[in-house]
C-alpha cells in the first residue's frame, strides 16, 4: 500500500513542466491533474483521501477539513471510499450533507446531475453560506467504491476542477458502464441496493411542493365555501391528484426498497401514474357527477400520451433519464399536479334540472 502510493507520488512529481498528467488511484481511479498543480494521496483507514492545491500554495492537514480554505486557497480533494465502510451512495450522501447542514449558517443547494458527465444516481451540490458558495461537492460511485469530489468555488480553481471532474467523471462513466453493459435503464444500477426511506426527503423539490400546495390553497379561497367555481375546482383538484400520487408513488419505493428491488418496481412507481391516471380521473369524474366524465377521460388521455411520449424521448436524449429512484415520489407529485389540472379544466358539474 505504501510503495502504491509512493508509485502515484511519483507519478506526477515532473508534471510541471510536461502538463497535465494522468493520477493512477489506489482503487484503480484515474483522473488528469492540472498543470502547475500537486497532488498529495493518503489513506484515511480504508479510504484514499487526494489533495489537490496549485505548487505555491502549502495547505496544512487540516485545510483540507474547513470548506472555507477550498475557495480561499484553491483547494481540490478526492475521496475514494469502499462500499464495505461507506455503505449505499445515497445513504452516505445524506448522512455527510446532514452532518454538514448541523453547521451554523452552512447552506446546501442541490443541484441536477448531468448524465453524460457523471454517473446516474450521483449526488451535486452547491455548499457555502448566505453570502457565497465556498464549494462544490460531488458524490457518485462504481460497483464497489464511492467517490467524494471537494473543490473550491472560484476563478483560480475554475478550470483545475473543471478537468479534475470531467476526467475523474469519465472514469466513473466507463467503470459503470462497464458493469452494466447489458443495455438496461438507469434503475439497473439499484437492483440489490436499499434506499433508506429517508432519503426520500433530502429533495430539495419539496420547497415546489409547499409554493403549489399553497397556491391551490389560494385558489380554494377565491372560490368561495361553495367551492364550485373554476379556481376552486383547479385547485382541489391539482392538491387531491398531487398529494395523492406523491402518496402512492412514495409507498410503492418504499416496498421496492424493502424487498431490495428498487430499479424495476420503483421505475413502475414513478411512471406507473401515467398509465392508470385516464382510467382514475375518468371514475373520479363520474363519482363526482360530472357532466361528461368522457370529456375528462379525453383530456386525461391526451396529457398519458404526451407524458409517454415526452419520457420516450428523454429516455433516448438524456442517458441519466430515468432519474435516480428518490426522485420518483417528486416525479409522481409532477404527473399528479399536471392531471389534476386537466382534471380540473375538463370537469363541469351537472347542473340541477
Amino acid at each position: 500500500m505504501k510503495s502504491h502510493l509512493t508509485l502515484g507520488a511519483l507519478l506526477i512529481a515532473a508534471w510541471a513542466s510536461a502538463g497535465t498528467a494522468a493520477f493512477n488511484g489506489r482503487f484503480g481511479e484515474t483522473f488528469e491533474v492540472p498543470a502547475g498543480w500537486q497532488a498529495d494521496p493518503s489513506m484515511k483507514g480504508p479510504a484514499e483521501v487526494i489533495g489537490l492545491h496549485p505548487a505555491a500554495v502549502k495547505p496544512r492537514p487540516g485545510d483540507y477539513d474547513d470548506l472555507r480554505s477550498y475557495r480561499k486557497l484553491g483547494l481540490i480533494q478526492v475521496q475514494a471510499i469502499p462500499k464495505a465502510s461507506s455503505g449505499p451512495l445515497d445513504r452516505y450522501a445524506a448522512s455527510e450533507l446532514a452532518e454538514l447542514a448541523k453547521r451554523k449558517g452552512v447552506r446546501i443547494e442541490r443541484l441536477e446531475v448531468d448524465g453524460k458527465r457523471w454517473p446516474m444516481g450521483s449526488v451535486f451540490t452547491l455548499i457555502g453560506d448566505s453570502e457565497k458558495v465556498w464549494v462544490w461537492k460531488v458524490f457518485a460511485e462504481t460497483t464497489e467504491q464511492v467517490f467524494v469530489v471537494t473543490a473550491g468555488r472560484d476563478k483560480k480553481t475554475a478550470e483545475a476542477s473543471e478537468l479534475v471532474g470531467r476526467t475523474l467523471g469519465a472514469y466513473l462513466l466507463k467503470a459503470q458502464g462497464s458493469a452494466h453493459e447489458t443495455g438496461g435503464s438507469a434503475w439497473d444500477a439499484y437492483d440489490t441496493a436499499a434506499v433508506p426511506i429517508g432519503a426520500l426527503f433530502q429533495q430539495p423539490r419539496w420547497t415546489v411542493w409547499l409554493l403549489i400546495n399553497g397556491l391551490c390553497a389560494l385558489l380554494i379561497g377565491a372560490a368561495g365555501p361553495a367551492g364550485l367555481k373554476r379556481a376552486g375546482t383547479i385547485g382541489w383538484s391539482i392538491l387531491g391528484w398531487g398529494n395523492a400520487t406523491t402518496f402512492l408513488v412514495s409507498l410503492g419505493v418504499w416496498a421496492a426498497a424493502s424487498l431490495h428491488r428498487p430499479a424495476e418496481l420503483g421505475a413502475i412507481a414513478a411512471f406507473g401514474p401515467i398509465w392508470l391516471m385516464p382510467a382514475a380521473c375518468f371514475f373520479a369524474a363520474k363519482k363526482l357527477g360530472a357532466a361528461s366524465p368522457q370529456r375528462v377521460l379525453a383530456a386525461a388521455s391526451m396529457l398519458a400520451v404526451v407524458m409517454l411520449g415526452a419520457s420516450a424521448w428523454l429516455g433516448h436524449a438524456y442517458p441519466g433519464w430515468p432519474p435516480h429512484v428518490t426522485y420518483a415520489p417528486f416525479i409522481g407529485y409532477y404527473v399528479g399536479v399536471a392531471f389534476g389540472l386537466a382534471f380540473g379544466l375538463a370537469y363541469e358539474p351537472k347542473m340541477p334540472r
